[in-house]
């Protein structure tokens, strides 16, 4: 009966340890020959699929695990958040980038492509025999936005004059997706039992003894943890200090002025397609754009929207018992 539990105990720690492994990242300076060759072609798709923006960098970081198919090789970059939501503000700009390698089954003798660059593994040996010229191998890395959608792109197409990888693989796709929150240990200094609730590479907001505060890259405090919440949206960063909002930029400079109430969620349909939003200062309520201006006379009770086909179409105002309408512009602006 021992002897059992303590092979069932064995198995369970193995299986641990190697789940804890496939998901753990690991510093680039225990890459082999292959992974750092994996790590360069993921950097150049990343700044490829990104025309070379200076915010997306790869982390010093990588994993790689094998499945049926074939291998998986990731890192993370700190991209743009995706403000596709203003519900709680944006959650996470950390992506998870990746290179989906597909095992070759058979191994033929038409290894090779000639000089297209489309791919390889459709070349013929002999025609580059007769001409003399030398062979080049060919590596495409193919990419589609969607994970559902079947029209493919050539993200980059690399060559060299030795195979990749042996000949290992007959595909290989790139990706891209939401990582939440993760931090690179080598730019911050986090506890783990904090909560993160946004990250990008110059930024992290995160809570601290019950209040929220921010850091920057060098680990210097931007804006100290007395913080009621601080959301990061497009237009800046909101914070709520006792019961005055108001917005500041990445280096905790005020942007804005005091507000009592804030409400840049209108609701779930439109929030994203709005260059505006509702604001409360004293008893009476505007809308603010995204440079904090104001679009409306500050002097409305209540303003209420109304949407057709999901989309804002029209203000309710009411000041003094009175109701109007006013249309929006596009279903963006007043106009």
């Amino acid at each position: 009966m021992k002897k059992s539990f303590l092979f069932i105990a064995i198995l369970l720690m193995t299986f641990f340890s190697f789940s804890q492994q496939k998901n753990q990242y690991r510093p680039i300076s225990e890459m082999n020959g292959d992974e750092k060759e994996m790590y360069e072609i993921l950097q150049k798709s990343v700044m490829a699929l990104l025309n070379n923006k200076p915010t997306a960098k790869l982390f010093p970081v990588f994993k790689i695990y094998e499945d049926k198919k074939g291998y998986v090789f990731s890192s993370l970059i700190y991209d743009e958040p995706n403000y596709e939501t203003h519900d709680e503000g944006s959650s996470s700009a950390t992506y998870v980038v990746s290179l989906h390698f597909t095992k070759r089954i058979e191994v033929t003798e038409n290894e090779v492509t000639e000089a297209s660059g489309s791919g390889y593994g459709t070349g013929s040996p002999y025609s580059n025999r007769e001409r003399k010229t030398p062979i080049e191998y060919y590596l495409a890395v193919e990419y589609s936005k969607s994970s559902f959608s079947f029209q493919d792109r050539t993200l980059i197409s690399l060559k060299k004059e030795k195979p990749y990888f042996d000949n290992k693989f007959t595909r290989v796709k790139f990706t891209k997706s939401n990582g939440g929150n993760f931090i690179n240990p080598l730019i911050y200094k986090i506890d783990k039992s904090d909560y993160v609730s946004y990250v990008d590479n110059e930024i992290a907001i995160y809570k601290k003894d019950s209040l929220f505060g921010i850091i920057n890259n060098k680990n210097k405090v931007v804006m100290p943890f007395k913080y009621k919440s601080i959301r990061m949206y497009k237009m800046g960063i909101l914070v709520q200090e006792d019961k005055t909002y108001y917005f500041i930029d990445k280096k905790g400079k005020k942007i804005s002025t005091n507000y009592d109430k804030v409400e840049v969620n209108f609701n779930q349909y439109f929030d994203s397609v709005l260059d505006f939003f509702k604001v409360k200062i004293g008893e009476k309520y505007t809308l603010v754009n995204n440079n904090f201006e104001e679009k409306l006379p500050l002097i409305y009770d209540k303003i209420t929207f109304f949407t057709y086909k999901n989309i804002p179409d029209r203000l309710l105002l009411e000041r003094n018992g009175k109701k109007s309408f006013l249309t929006l512009q596009n279903g963006k602006k007043p106009i």
